[in-house]
């Protein structure tokens, strides 16, 4: 799976696999078309700067994902989108982006059993 945040047109997104521990970012050209995973990002987010790896080298959730809580801490002013584990320290997965930028939730499963619940505050886009 991948779980992190995705622009307001849902073309471009940022997310987490907690399998590896690393940060990817997908796209779709338009709804219901392909996503394509580890793509280059839209020239607006080209000046970004990525966290690949967010969790310490080495560490990764493959097996022990079932129950973790991510926090994803989104910061529109300041253009960062954090990470934190299970109430863990946060770490900066994404900063750089356009002050005042508009993100949703974003989910994608991959297999059939994975199941993710949602919970917190945020603003419809």
């Amino acid at each position: 799976m991948c779980i992190g945040v995705c622009d307001s047109a849902g073309v471009t997104a940022y997310g987490f696999a907690p399998y590896c521990g690393r940060l990817s970012s997908l796209t779709r050209a338009a709804p219901g078309k392909a996503v394509e995973g580890n793509s280059c990002p839209p020239a607006e987010h080209e000046g970004c700067t990525f966290t690949r790896e967010l969790m310490a080298e080495g560490l990764n959730l493959k097996g022990r994902a079932t129950g973790a809580v991510l926090e994803f801490i989104v910061d529109a002013d300041a253009g960062s989108v954090a990470l934190r584990i299970n109430a863990g320290p946060p770490v900066i997965a994404i900063s750089g982006l356009p002050h005042g930028v508009r993100l949703r939730p974003f989910v994608r499963l991959f297999e059939r059993p994975d199941r993710v619940t949602m919970s917190g505050f945020w603003t419809p886009c």
